[in-house]
């Protein structure tokens, strides 16, 4: 699958990479440790904005979600620690969503203490609907999930774990909240 990918913050015109390629070969590993290492919160956060970044939910012309050219049928998740404080062993939570069986990629998200996860979806052009299904679905076993995944342009910053849980035989996640589009 491509998707866009964006050099630096103020990249404008994006290049197309191979997801995979970005999400497993540990290319930007020194950068992410660097920032994992940082204990100055102001440090720490210049140094992810310096990070490339991508949208794992298409290819765009520009950076706007207007500018989708093709969705690539997945939609991207974050799980973070702060909003989800409430779950206990959260460090294990990835061992338990690799149970979820329309969870077809899971890492770590840059600052080490967060989760992202990539869904496989049927509807592609109702990824708002999904989102707020799966925003419903989570909610359901006690996790919150950040709202703002919910643009099909939201970019991630690049990230690396080496335990990453892969799945290219999850299911394609079908559900959400409003009704499915009807055939043309």
């Amino acid at each position: 699958v491509d998707v866009s990918f964006y050099e630096t913050l103020v990249t404008t015109t994006p290049i197309t990479r191979y997801l995979f390629n970005l999400l497993t070969d540990g290319s930007f590993a020194e950068q992410v440790t660097a920032v994992r290492k940082e204990r100055d919160e102001d440090k720490r956060k210049a140094l992810k904005l310096k990070l490339p970044s991508f949208t794992p939910s298409g290819v765009f012309e520009t950076g706007k979600d207007s500018s989708l050219v093709c969705h690539t049928g997945l939609i991207c998740i974050d799980i973070d620690k702060k909003a989800n404080n409430d779950v206990e062993n959260f460090d294990q939570l990835k061992a338990l969503i690799a149970e979820v069986p329309y969870v077809a990629f899971c890492a770590h998200s840059v600052g080490g203490e967060g989760f992202y996860c990539i869904i496989p979806l049927k509807y592609p052009d109702s990824h708002r609907e999904h989102f707020r299904s799966l925003q419903m679905d989570f909610a359901r076993c006690g996790i919150v999930i950040d709202k703002s995944c919910i643009n099909v342009g939201r970019d991630r910053f690049v990230s690396y774990d080496p335990e990453y849980y892969y799945n290219p035989n999850a299911m394609v996640y079908d559900r959400f909240v409003s009704e499915p589009p009807r055939p043309l």
